[in-house]
């Protein structure tokens, strides 16, 4: 068995069959695509070509009284925008999406809304108390949507050990910050997203979940994968991957607006986004917080230069509260000034 166990690991995911397209769209291969421009009128461009978005969002959805909001920040919404997940229902309130946005005549019209489902698979009671998905911890689900498969309001009794279950959220380091969740039909694939690290042990983990499969290399360390496969020993045996994953963005962007965490590089200097990759440029004007759960605005060329942050609590309606304050607005307003 342990002899099965390193052959697994010595050829994690590259010789993995490859996945289909995969709508929702996040991946990545640890940095967003680039862009340098700066929209005046609205541009059609088309997803999947070549055309430049003025900024890519991504965070919690918001909608109430026919507004809409990613992260904090009003959006107007083309048709179509919301793309349908797995369960043929279109984002929901308080799921975390990625969306890409062009500047119109009112602002930032939405091209694109798509959930962030970094985990789909069976729920798992944690010694200690909680829950985890594929062996990764989840936080804050006791305060997160919980909807059945068909987008209905659902009890926290309804979530049981061995449940199949996809959590919507944000990572920070080896556990995610859950946003939203949705039981599901059992049966199915299991599916991870987000950064391949080696833990202190040389085990291959994406989040906190150890991942073993076959194939004749290891991807390197940061970089971003998109898995499905089964439950293997509370972690992933994973046969099925995009290596590398697709763009976090469909089209180049040259504004960012990321409800995220930024840790630090390991065995390097600087920072990046917690469980992308994504590098923070290191003149940025706003000191990091490792660890914090914050509202980072700002320019992308090659690395995100954040120019204002507003820190979030991690309960859902202080954090509501925390985007709607004066504070957060006006460093909104003049991040949409610089789109």
């Amino acid at each position: 068995m342990t002899s099965r166990r390193g052959l697994l690991l010595a050829g994690l995911l590259a010789g993995c069959a490859r996945l289909p397209g995969d709508e929702g769209g996040i991946g990545g291969t640890g940095g967003i695509a680039g862009g340098d421009g700066k929209e005046g009128e609205e541009k059609e461009g088309g997803i999947g070509g070549t055309g430049l978005f003025a900024a890519g969002l991504f965070g919690t959805l918001a909608m109430a009284d026919g507004r809409l909001a990613v992260a904090g920040v009003p959006l107007g919404l083309a048709p179509g925008a919301l793309r349908p997940v797995r369960a043929g229902l279109p984002p929901l309130p308080g799921e975390t999406v990625v969306a890409e946005a062009v500047r119109g005549r009112e602002g930032l019209r939405a091209r694109r809304i798509a959930a962030f489902l970094p985990l789909v698979g069976p729920l798992e009671a944690l010694p200690g108390g909680g829950f985890g998905i594929l062996g990764t911890r989840l936080e804050g689900w006791e305060d997160a949507p919980l909807r059945d498969a068909e987008g209905r309001p659902t009890p926290v009794a309804a979530l049981q050990p061995g449940q199949r279950v996809a959590a919507s959220g944000i990572w920070n380091g080896a556990t995610l910050l859950a946003s939203a969740v949705r039981l599901l039909p059992p049966g199915g694939l299991a599916e991870l997203r987000g950064q391949v690290r080696t833990d202190p042990n040389g085990v291959v983990r994406v989040g906190g979940t150890r991942v073993v499969a076959a194939g004749p290399e290891t991807p390197p360390p940061g970089s971003f994968v998109v898995l499905r496969g089964e439950p293997w020993r509370g972690g992933l045996a994973a046969w099925a991957a995009e290596v590398p994953a697709r763009a976090v963005f469909s089209n180049r962007v040259s504004a960012l607006a990321v409800e995220g965490v930024l840790a630090p590089n390991p065995g390097a200097p600087g920072y990046h986004l917690s469980g992308f990759g994504l590098p923070v440029e290191s003149g940025s004007p706003v000191a990091p917080r490792p660890g914090q759960r914050r509202l980072l605005l700002g320019r992308y060329g090659g690395a995100f230069r954040v120019a204002e942050a507003v820190d979030l609590p991690e309960a859902a309606e202080a954090r509501d509260r925390a985007l709607a304050a004066p504070a957060a607005e006006a460093a909104i307003r003049r991040w949409l000034d610089s789109v």
